[in-house]
């Protein structure tokens, strides 16, 4: 499901079974897919946020408040992971929990579909909270050189 999408950047969500064109893997190998939110840059933008101000604060703050969320959230920066054998960059920030961990308790398809938008709502307020997000969402506005 993609987010915020008339602008970059936006963010993408949902259950990543296939995570070779992320170069990750799930936190979970072959057990369990994981729940994601990624920060999605359109191809016009990838030559270029890697370098603003905006873009590395975004990746500092956000990386705090996920951190301190504990709870199994992980927060991945592929782009420097060194050991990513690739980079995507139209997709360069990953929060992440193993499905099995976010469903774990739940007892049919409602509290499963309660979950992910608990998770989801959770997760987007903490990306959504950081001005640097919105800072860079005005930089993109603009036309790129």
């Amino acid at each position: 499901m993609l987010i915020l999408d008339n602008g970059c950047p936006s963010l993408s969500t949902g259950f990543i079974l296939d995570w070779e064109p992320y170069y990750a893997s799930p936190l979970l190998g072959m057990s369990s897919p994981d729940f994601s939110i990624m920060l999605r840059i359109v191809d016009d933008f990838q030559d270029r946020y890697l370098e603003l101000q905006a873009y590395q604060a975004f990746v500092q703050i956000l990386r705090s408040k996920i951190e301190l969320l504990g709870d199994g959230w992980f927060f991945y920066d592929h782009i420097n992971d060194s050991q990513s054998d690739g980079r995507n960059k139209g997709f360069p920030i990953h929060i992440r929990k193993p499905m099995l961990e976010l469903l774990r308790g739940t007892k049919d398809s409602e509290e499963q579909v309660n979950r992910f938008m608990q998770a989801n709502e959770l997760i987007l307020n903490k990306i959504l909270e950081c001005q640097e997000f919105w800072e860079m969402r005005e930089i993109f506005a603009q036309k790129p050189d």
